[in-house]
């Protein structure tokens, strides 16, 4: 009985051994670079390492804004800076936050994209013009055609019903952009849409000559 007991007490002793050789080997011994992944010690100790870590040094962060005229401007792109290398996706999250717009999407081949969406239109666009409709009248939105957020003026001498044959559905379908098929976008964007305030002060004096009613503009 005591000789059984001795091998009992024997066996026990070289299990733990061996378990506190191999802790002390991989925490202590090897180099942290080089260290896998213990899975034997995680069952040993029932605990499992999670790698929160979302910006890894090798990480290429993409940093990208969304316009409403539908342009998207890459502000950033390339290796992790330093001051984003390490972090969890909490950390990059207090620092591009939802409150600002801020979207994180984890990309494969190990990209990292923040983008935010813009209610505002872009540099470019924001100096574009477009014919619309406002109260009955004809009126100059501020962007491209589909975006009928901002009327800059609204020409009181040129109500719908004093335009040429025509010309006020046409008006109409260009407040409705969206909804049109291609080739009528194309022929709205010839007529109502210019890149300049020049462009569209050219436009509205041929206007005022088919309306037989010159107006200073």
């Amino acid at each position: 009985m005591i000789k059984r007991l001795w091998f009992i007490c024997a066996a026990a002793t070289l299990v733990l051994a061996v378990a506190s050789i191999t802790y002390f080997s991989v925490t202590y011994l090897v180099p942290p670079a080089e260290k896998p992944v213990s899975a034997v010690w995680q069952q040993l100790v029932g605990q499992e390492s999670v790698d929160e870590t979302v910006i890894k040094p090798g990480t290429i962060v993409r940093i990208e804004t969304k316009y409403a005229c539908g342009d998207t401007m890459t502000e950033f792109q390339g290796p992790a800076t330093k001051e984003l290398r390490g972090l969890s996706e909490k950390q990059v999250k207090d620092i591009y936050s939802s409150d600002a717009g801020w979207e994180i999407h984890v990309l494969s081949g190990g990209i990292v994209e923040l983008s935010r969406s813009m209610e505002d239109l872009c540099d470019r666009h924001r100096q574009y013009r477009h014919l619309g409709i406002h109260e009955q009248m004809l009126a100059i939105y501020e962007g491209p055609l589909g975006y009928n957020e901002k009327v800059l003026r609204v020409e009181q001498d040129m109500p719908l019903n004093s335009l040429p044959p025509g010309f006020s559905e046409k008006l109409e379908q260009a407040m409705d952009f969206a909804g049109q098929a291609s080739p009528t976008k194309l022929e709205l964007r010839k007529q109502f849409e210019f890149s300049s305030e020049q462009l569209l002060n050219t436009a509205l004096d041929s206007i005022d000559e088919m309306n037989d009613g010159p107006a200073a503009h």
